[in-house]
């Protein structure tokens, strides 16, 4: 009784008394051609071909935004892996503007696959493994399972996507025969399925955890559950569709604008029962109310003892009037507060409110946004001439009536009317389901449009639906496929792999330079004492040469053994001052917290500490300084330097210091009066490297004179560095371009 009507099998009704009834023998069903089913054969090999695509894609190095890394990876990684990491202010502000449900659901739950994944392999100790296969079998956490665990999670959660594309395509398609072909609801699922799955922004942002991923994610599953799931009962829709909804605006707030038209349209399905569809539909919506109170109910006491320990979600529990609104985390709600102040964005950066419908959408969706556009238009064009075209054609009806009938001398027959069978239930269902893609698109993209900041990213949920509206227009003649992949090939390349692509690479190579800068610093210590040798042999016929010498040779030697105990207590400091680039990932560095920071749950709850105050959270200091550069607290990075290493294995430790801000004389003033300066006369292992673009460190001869290549990344794309491209193309043409789209890693020279 609870079906979406249409949905099932069954007739078409009971007919009027009376009423003639004229059925039509159905004509024997022809064997699939051959073309229609190489067709088929072609489209299945195409997206097959696409997700091979879109599994290399995680191995892509492009860094697209911060939030990519510090809202997920490096949140879970301190959770999970217990690895010393910076986190953004929305986990550690008073009142946290973020749930620690999306990390998790992004990245924590594929930490934690690797760790039960590393067990199970040394519980099966037999295994042969191969040759500099050390996943498993490492001590401490690699920075390739920091960087591609959460890809390879997301990889499998973008698969969803493409679901909900087909299906969503499939249920909004109507089959027959226009012009000749015929184009099935499973050839409208299949286009849509290949336009979404070859699209730039999926093969660059649904594999990579942010939130914006799994917002998309929740929007297919949900899609999948209200649009085509048909022979459901509405009530468990309703429930499911409350539970996602919970989920997704924990997620991001704005999911709400995506959950509202599902909710509508399963409201629609219940209001056409033939029996008690009032009821049915208060039914269906207390249900989702029901299912949606319970899981944000359970999503905000984890979030509470996640931030606040399980004391405070006790207290608030015995006595709520007292602690509910003190000691309770409502993250959305933060999140809403904290977006509703302009103030608050303008340190983000703020957009004209209608960038996300004239650069965004075209930029993330290119051909789709355009048809989606012309739709529109073409929509309030056709609704405006359609009033004044029944006006008309009701008038000449009129007159044509009245000149048949003095002709023929008899009334006109009125016009049959279809009756409204299984066919006219479905193409209600087609229409309704379009409809609500429809909505979702229309009040997503306005809704987010409202907060004047607008990042291209927010628009990626829009994906799903309109793919499954125009995913068969974009492919159907052989000039829009070709537009298609080129639009599609430039925008994974410049975003996935050119935007920022030496980062990544540079941050997880740094514990390597800390060991090859260690080993010159060693041997450039043991050099120095064989030359003050050589230089006592050839003095000993003067005393007072030998003398020098023997002072030499016992500098040398006490900065040897000074710098070999140094390694033999705690690996080298290394100083990494990243420069005009993106704020690095520390959890690529795969340093593990000390033991004695270690969280465990307590033996109740109310004895459980909060999960992240054993975090560290001052690993990055941001130094943007301008002017007076004399002052060496101002661009003094206070890192810790004095917390010992845990063991011998492990990584050398390797500070960061991010200088974004500071022109190219604070930098070099930075390098030279760091932490560095006199560590060789002191006997301490200590190196320096600058990581910044090459063309920002040759552009100043200053600072390159100071510093010396180790090594480059690249291609590294920065939008910093437009004005040194223009320079270089101007040089050198296109070549010179391309070989200052690098990031190198700098030592500074100890002349310097």
């Amino acid at each position: 009784a609870l079906e979406d009507p249409g949905g099932g099998g069954g007739g078409g009704g009971a007919r009027g008394g009376g009423t003639r009834t004229s059925v039509r023998a159905s004509k024997p069903r022809a064997a699939p051609s051959s073309s229609s089913s190489s067709s088929k054969n072609r489209r299945s090999a195409t997206y097959a071909a696409l997700l091979v695509v879109r599994l290399l894609a995680c191995l892509a190095p492009g860094y697209v935004h911060p939030d990519e890394y510090h809202q997920s990876v490096e949140v879970a990684a301190a959770d999970v892996l217990g690895l010393e990491v910076d986190h953004p202010w929305e986990f550690t502000a008073k009142t946290p503007a973020r749930s620690a449900l999306a990390p998790h659901l992004s990245a924590g739950w594929t930490y934690g696959a690797w760790r039960l994944a590393r067990r199970c392999w040394r519980l099966a100790g037999g295994v042969q493994k191969p040759a500099g296969f050390d996943l498993f079998d490492a001590e401490d956490v690699v920075p390739a399972v920091v960087f591609l665990a959460p890809r390879l999670g997301m990889f499998f959660l973008s698969l969803t996507l493409d679901a909900a594309a087909y299906s969503c395509a499939e249920s909004c398609s109507k089959s027959g025969t226009k012009s000749g072909v015929k184009r099935s609801g499973q050839t409208a699922g299949a286009d849509a399925r290949i336009a979404l799955a070859s699209s730039w922004p999926v093969l660059v942002f649904a594999v990579r955890p942010f939130s914006n991923s799994l917002e998309a994610c929740l929007l297919a599953v949900a899609a999948l559950v209200t649009l085509a799931r048909p022979r459901w009962y509405r009530w468990r829709v309703s429930g499911t569709l409350g539970f996602i909804a919970a989920i997704g605006i924990w997620t991001r707030f704005t999911f709400a604008l995506l959950a509202i038209p599902l909710g509508l349209r399963n409201l629609e399905s219940s209001l056409r029962f033939r029996v008690y569809p009032l009821a049915s539909s208060l039914l269906v919506a207390c249900v989702g109310v029901s299912s949606f109170v319970a899981t944000a109910a359970v999503l905000i006491s984890a979030d509470t003892a996640y931030y606040h320990g399980g004391k405070a979600l006790v207290d608030a529990l015995n006595d709520p009037l007292n602690n509910m609104f003190n000691n309770v985390v409502v993250a959305p709600l933060n999140s809403l507060r904290y977006n509703a102040n302009v103030a608050n964005l303008a340190t983000h950066g703020l957009h004209p409110r209608g960038t996300h419908l004239a650069v965004n959408a075209p930029m993330m969706f290119g051909p789709l946004a355009f048809f989606a556009y012309a739709a529109v238009l073409r929509s309030m064009f056709s609704s405006a001439f359609t009033e004044r075209r029944k006006i008309l054609e009701g008038s000449g009806d009129d007159r044509r009536i009245s000149i048949h009938t003095h002709a023929k001398g008899s009334a006109p027959k009125p016009p049959k009317r279809r009756a409204a069978g299984v066919g006219g239930a479905r193409a209600i269902v087609r229409r309704s389901n379009r409809r609500s893609l429809w909505l979702c698109t229309i009040l997503y993209a306005f809704g987010v449009s409202v907060a004047p900041h607008q990042e291209p990213r927010f628009l990626l949920p829009l994906v799903v639906p309109l793919a499954a509206l125009f995913g068969g227009a974009v492919t159907r003649t052989r000039t829009r496929s070709l537009a298609w992949v080129a639009f599609n090939l430039a925008g994974f390349v410049a975003f996935g792999v050119a935007h920022q692509g030496g980062v990544i690479a540079a941050t997880a190579a740094a514990p390597s330079f800390a060991r090859h800068e260690w080993t010159r610093t060693v041997a450039n210590a043991r050099g120095a004492a064989a030359a003050a040798g050589v230089t006592n042999t050839n003095a000993n016929t003067n005393a007072n040469t030998n003398t020098n010498a023997d002072d030499d040779d016992d500098a040398a030697e006490s900065l040897l053994n000074g710098l070999e105990s140094e390694s033999a207590s705690t690996p080298p400091r290394v100083h990494a001052a990243f420069w005009r680039v993106y704020t690095p990932p520390l959890a690529l560095l795969a340093r593990r917290s000390p033991e004695e920071r270690d969280w465990s749950p307590g033996a109740t709850l109310a004895s459980t500490p909060p999960l992240a105050a054993w975090r560290r959270r001052d690993r990055v200091f941001s130094a943007d300084v301008a002017g007076d550069f004399a002052d060496d607290d101002a661009i003094d990075p206070g890192l810790d330097e004095t917390r010992p290493a845990l063991d011998q294995k492990s990584l050398h430790r390797v500070h960061a210091a991010d200088l974004t801000g500071l022109p190219a004389a604070g930098v070099k003033y930075a390098l030279r009066h760091g932490r560095c300066e006199g560590a060789a006369e002191r006997g301490e292992a200590c190196v320096t490297l600058l990581v910044a673009p090459v063309t920002a460190v040759e552009g100043d001869d200053a600072l390159a004179a100071a510093v010396e290549a180790v090594r480059t990344f690249g291609p590294h794309f920065s939008g910093e560095e437009m004005d040194a491209y223009v320079r270089a193309y101007r040089t050198g043409g296109a070549r010179a371009v391309l070989e200052g789209m690098r990031l190198g890693v700098y030592r500074v020279k100890e002349s310097a």
